[in-house]
Order: structure tokens, then C-alpha cells, then sequence
């Protein structure tokens, strides 16, 4: 039902194109670390959990029965919802290394980073909540304000030496404070 090609970097580097679905667990642990677990052949086509969404292409009568892409997404998610239902629906999601694409992961996002961050969380909150339930997203949700409790404290610490931290430290503040205040929709990109 849908096909992604080989990402590269703007320098000619591979970037990740596929990744395994999302569970509580990684996004507690550490999210990136089940990436290295999907190893890629990059002369074969393969199929895929989830992709990465810059480009696909879908095959238009499948997806008529799939649904088009979930209006909850403004941005993050989006194509990880969409390839979870295509794969529940029975069809599969391919990475076809022959056909490349240069991406410049981050651009969109690099230039408002308080509010992409909090956008990421807003989109994962919605994705976790449509397919895990309530029980699912609370237990998400507390164990990422504990970790991002904790986070924040090093990283105020850690600020006091270093412009890195520094920045570090006020973007993790500003995703500290929309949770406390009940995580308030207007406060990401959308």
C-alpha cells in the first residue's frame, strides 16, 4: 500500500527511512535504540513496520479502504499512525532503496524548536492515546514527566558551565512548564 525510498542526507550519508512501530517501553527507555535493531539491505527492498514520511508512494485503491491520513496529526506521527493501519489492514509498508531522496530532517522544525518539541510530545500523546487506550498514554505520559523532571534538574545543573546545556536546559523548562499546566494545545506548531 505505500513505498519509501532511500533518505539521504544533504552530505550523501544514509538516514533512517524505516523504524519499528513505537512502544511505551522504548519511549521511555530510549526511542532511537530499537533503530539499530532494523537493519536494512540497501540494494533490496524490504518490508517494513514504519517509515520515516518525506516521501511515499501509495497505491490510491488500497488506500480508499485504509483512510487517508489522520486530521488529529499536525505533525509528527502522522506516518507512523498511517503504516500502523495499513499494516492492521493487511497490506504492508516497503522501503525500496533504488529510488533515493535527499532529506534535510529537522528544517522544519529547527526553526521553532521549543514548539516542535512540544509538538512531538502533543503528536505522541495522540498516537499513544488512539492506539494503546487511556491506561496506555497515562502510563507514557507519567513516566515522561518523571524522566523529563529529571532531566530538566541535570540539565539546570549542567547550564551553569555550558552554552550546549544551556539551550538544552530552557527547552526542557518550557516542556516542563506546558506539562504542568495540563499540556495546553496552542503551545506546539499547529
Amino acid at each position: 500500500a505505500l513505498a519509501c525510498p532511500k533518505l539521504l542526507r544533504e552530505d550523501g550519508s544514509l538516514q533512517a527511512a524505516a523504524v519499528p512501530e513505537p512502544s511505551i517501553f522504548w519511549e521511555l527507555v530510549n526511542r532511537s535504540l530499537p533503530r539499530r535493531f532494523l537493519t536494512l539491505d540497501p540494494t533490496e527492498s524490504t518490508v517494513v513496520p514504519t517509515v520515516v514520511g518525506p516521501c511515499m508512494a501509495l497505491h490510491v485503491e488500497r488506500l480508499k479502504s485504509v483512510g487517508y491520513f489522520d486530521d488529529r496529526f499536525f505533525f509528527f506521527f502522522e506516518e507512523t499512525d498511517f503504516c500502523r493501519r495499513i499494516n492492521r489492514a493487511g497490506y504492508h509498508c516497503l522501503y525500496v532503496p533504488a529510488a533515493e531522496v535527499v532529506h534535510f530532517q529537522g528544517e522544519s522544525a529547527n526553526k521553532r524548536p521549543v514548539r516542535a518539541r512540544i509538538q512531538f510530545f502533543q503528536s505522541r500523546y495522540i498516537y499513544f492515546r488512539k492506539h494503546t487506550g487511556i491506561l496506555g498514554v497515562w502510563l507514557l505520559a507519567t513516566g515522561l514527566f518523571v524522566k523529563l523532571t529529571l532531566n530538566t534538574a541535570l540539565y539546570g545543573i549542567l547550564a551553569v558551565g555550558s552554552r550546549r546545556f544551556r539551550d538544552k536546559f530552557a527547552v526542557s523548562r518550557r516542556i516542563f512548564s506546558w506539562h504542568l499546566r495540563g499540556c495546553p494545545s496552542g503551545w506546539g506548531l499547529g
